[in-house]
């Protein structure tokens, strides 16, 4: 999370069985980030290729 913050990206794609490990990071480094949680790797390339706009 903080690499993404730093680099600037503000959507972070997250397995969904990582979702409770979230719970440990201080909320002010979530401040700014969209956490998408997916099941499975086509979840994760829809949700990566698809276009914005």
């Amino acid at each position: 999370m903080l690499a993404a913050k730093r680099a600037g990206i503000r959507r972070v794609i997250l397995p969904e069985q990582n979702r409770s490990d979230v719970a440990e990071i201080p909320t002010d480094l979530l401040k700014g980030l969209e956490l998408e949680y997916v099941g499975t790797i086509d979840e994760a390339l829809t949700h990566t290729l698809a276009r914005s706009g």
